[in-house]
């Protein structure tokens, strides 16, 4: 069987899923997703108040067009910031709580990362 572009086209609308929202809200759905992984990988190695403001001026044209609130686009943008600190492979906050511990930087940053996953559940 071979699927082409008209069967897809035809196959997702006819997804309960897709009926239930319309063309904005998925488009919102999908910058802020798009959003929250720039705001990880641009935020990896950066202290807090720089990763904040790097993200609020790259990211705030993203947040204009569905119409969010500018102080929700702020915490977003810093929540996925402060978020990237204890993501690998640069986990900064994890590697200097490992230093002053006195403990190993990679063990440490693991176990960040695994007691912060329930943070990635939380927004995703």
């Amino acid at each position: 069987m071979i699927t082409t572009a008209n069967d897809l086209a035809a196959f997702f609308p006819a997804l309960p899923l897709f009926n239930d929202f319309d063309l904005q809200q998925w488009a919102l759905f999908f910058s802020l997703i798009l959003v929250a992984i720039a705001c990880i990988v641009m935020g990896a190695g950066v202290p807090t108040t720089a990763t904040y403001i790097i993200l609020v001026s790259v990211t705030a044209g993203a947040f204009q067009i569905p119409s969010v609130e500018p102080l929700v686009a702020h915490f977003f943008a810093f929540y996925y910031g402060v978020l990237a600190d204890i993501t690998p492979p640069v986990a900064l906050a994890a590697y200097a709580a490992a230093g002053s511990a006195g403990s190993n930087p990679f063990k440490t940053g693991h176990t960040a990362f695994r007691f912060g996953r329930v943070l990635f559940r939380r927004l995703l």
